[in-house]
């Protein structure tokens, strides 16, 4: 192609060093990437919604059987996509639990979706088959499925999302700071995850009755601890690798945090929501939002955290309407909210503390 001029060679460019670049990136994702099979290859599930079933591995000689559903093959066209993440099952549920029982609403909308099973749990979803639910492998799992997204050709690359659902937001949050920023999103929108080792293990006093098979509320905690995890509540080097407040700090993605106003496990409790936005706030993450509410904002009580009416696995409409707005949203940095944030009220600001134990 010859330039007619000089105008024109300014315009042209800019704008194949940005493809260039682009295709390096992807490049250089796809070679970090262990090979992926194929068993199920891209076909029509339901109307409007193709999907393919594969394998790809994660470097550690394991696999992770993933699904990943589209609107009808474009060649022409590259679609926004999001990664979906629970703790265990298939991810998919994630979705359900914030009330989204069918996947093709999003997929209709022209959203690609990507759902997963974690090694060895394609045929055993008990949360009891594993005891290390949180920590860095499976972090590691989640960050494998990401990068595998950001490398599919019917991707928009730039157009990237993590959604997750109760304790899978530590799991995302792991995913998104191993390294900070790789692999690179456009978004995250966390449902009602915990923060805290005490608001994960139901250590908040008064949220939940002690009823079997907790032996009693005092020691509920401690025993939820050993039992589901493995672990006690006091080891220190075990949960700095898994408190998500701690993770997200380091996260350089947009951050939307929604919260029901009945708690899907604390009932009345929202205090890890208020934890989860100052924790963002405090941290790299850019843009920082609960619910409708305003953005980038300090909070100390419930009245700017935008909470929805409820319980958010009855708002499926209203969660739709969230990503769909995520999604739409320009690239990061081109918001003019895009890391805008005031400086911390004071020093020791209360809203920014963690949840409180049992005494």
């Amino acid at each position: 192609m010859v330039l007619r001029n000089r105008r024109t060679a300014c315009t042209i460019r800019p704008r194949m060093r940005t493809l260039l670049v682009c295709f390096a990136m992807a490049a250089a994702l796809r070679a970090q990437q262990p090979p992926a099979r194929t068993v199920e290859p891209m076909r029509e599930e339901a109307p409007g919604v193709y999907r393919e079933r594969l394998y790809i591995g994660t470097g550690g000689g394991k696999e992770i059987r993933l699904d990943f559903r589209r609107p009808p093959p474009d060649p022409q066209r590259r679609y926004p996509a999001i990664v979906c993440v629970s703790p265990w099952g298939n991810t998919a549920g994630a979705l359900r639990g914030m009330g989204i029982r069918e996947l093709g609403n999003l997929v209709r909308a022209g959203i690609t979706v990507a759902t997963f099973d974690y090694p060895g749990q394609e045929d055993n979803p008990s949360p009891d088959a594993v005891k290390d639910k949180y920590g860095p492998e499976r972090q590691l799992n989640v960050r494998d499925v990401i990068r595998h997204v950001l490398t599919r050709r019917e991707v928009e690359r730039e157009n990237v999302g993590v959604v997750s659902f109760s304790s899978g937001n530590i799991l995302a949050a792991g995913a998104l700071a191993r390294p900070a920023g790789d692999p690179a999103v456009k978004f995250w929108v966390d449902a009602e995850g915990p923060t805290t080792r005490h608001v994960l293990l139901l250590n908040i006093p008064g949220t939940m009755a002690a009823v079997p098979p907790f032996p009693d509320e005092e020691h509920q905690g401690e025993w939820m601890a050993r039992e589901f995890l493995g672990a006690t509540l006091s080891d220190e080097d075990y949960w700095k690798e898994r408190e998500a407040f701690r993770l997200m700090k380091r996260v350089r993605c947009r951050f939307l945090r929604l919260q029901g106003e009945q708690d899907h496990v604390h009932h009345w409790y929202f205090g890890h929501a208020i934890h989860a936005l100052n924790s963002a706030m405090a941290g790299d993450v850019p843009w920082v939002r609960g619910g409708d509410g305003p953005v980038n904002t300090w909070h100390s009580d419930g009245k700017t955290i935008g909470m929805l009416p409820g319980r958010i696995g009855a708002q499926g409409e209203r969660v739709l309407a969230f990503i769909k707005e995520m999604v739409a949203m320009p690239p990061l940095g081109r918001l003019a909210e895009d890391g805008r944030k005031p400086p911390r009220p004071t020093p020791g600001f209360a809203g920014a503390a963690a949840p409180g134990r049992r005494q």
